[in-house]
């Protein structure tokens, strides 16, 4: 990268921390004042339990498992491909290996495009929409409906335990090890683009058989219209709160971690335990989709900043 460039890249990355830091201490004053005054940082909006069942989940299961497969089996395919440019080892390091950052190093507007709304937009809404309000909202059900058991009671505390395993569970699915990504152009499109595909496709056939089934409302799937600029307020909110504390665990982790292995779960777990109260607190998938898309499209900005 060119000498100059890379002074106004930093510059760049300089001002928005800056800026980050001074608004998150903003947010977070404020949260310690209504603390201190005894109103709730995030009022807690109960609601009826989900309608939908275990069955349901099963079924959302399947459809999300066939269609992981079946990205994997046209990846394959394509490593048949004749005359796709692979990735050098230089090129794959000076991005930290991350699939997504490694496709952006093609550069083309399609692909840059693909990233961007796959990293951006899909990710945080279907991942939102099935961590936290089908699998989050059937465990907080969960104990409702047995209740009567001291062992449920016990693993899935008011709040707390929803929200620990489905954090937990977002960490680990988040796990790869450095190194291991395919360098093929071909591949890298296919599973990325591919798996946002199939990720939409698991979101809609939830809406529609559970919608079916058990006749759940936009309200069941954490949609409230009349909320909708306030809930985007709560999650910009939330983002300037917690973005430099997850970047700089990020870094530090980096450092300290074996090289092989990505920190990248570490941070998304405690990431995760926010997106979690969001809506736990809530009970509407907006707030934590705008967090969500906040600190992705952060990590996309600035990946692209730093692209050779």
């Amino acid at each position: 990268m060119d000498h100059n460039v890379d002074q106004s890249v930093r510059l760049v990355l300089f001002s928005l921390s800056s800026i980050a830091i001074a608004f998150g201490m903003v947010v977070w004053m404020i949260a310690i004042i209504r603390l201190r005054l005894g109103i709730p940082v995030i009022k807690h909006e109960v609601r009826d339990e989900v309608p939908w069942r275990s069955i349901d989940l099963i079924l959302v299961l399947a459809i999300f498992l066939a269609g992981q497969s079946l990205v994997l089996m046209v990846a394959h395919e394509a490593m048949d491909f004749p005359g796709e440019r692979r990735l050098t080892n230089v090129e794959k390091e000076m991005v930290d290996q991350h699939p997504v950052h490694i496709l952006m190093l093609e550069g083309r507007p399609l692909i840059l495009l693909m990233c961007g709304l796959t990293a951006s937009v899909v990710a945080p809404i279907t991942e939102e929409f099935l961590f936290r309000v089908l699998l989050q909202g059937w465990l907080e059900a969960l104990r409702q409906r047995w209740r009567r058991f001291q062992l449920v009671r016990a693993l899935l505390p008011r709040g707390v335990g929803p929200i620990l395993i489905v954090a937990l569970l977002f960490a680990i699915l988040h796990f790869r090890r450095v190194g291991n990504e395919p360098s093929d152009l071909s591949v890298l499109t296919v599973m990325i683009g591919g798996g946002a595909v199939a990720n939409l496709v698991t979101m809609a056939f939830a809406i529609v058989l559970i919608s079916f089934r058990t006749g759940a409302t936009t309200v069941d799937f954490g949609w409230k219209k009349e909320k909708f600029w306030s809930d985007v307020g709560l999650g910009i909110s939330a983002f300037l709160a917690v973005a430099v504390p997850v970047f700089a665990l990020q870094a530090i982790l980096k450092v300290f971690l074996p090289p092989h292995i990505s920190p990248d779960p570490i941070p998304l777990f405690f990431f995760a335990l926010v997106l979690g109260t969001l809506y736990y607190r809530t009970h509407r998938i907006v707030p934590s989709v705008v967090l969500h898309m906040s600190l992705n499209s952060v990590s996309m900005l600035i990946a692209w900043l730093t692209l050779p």
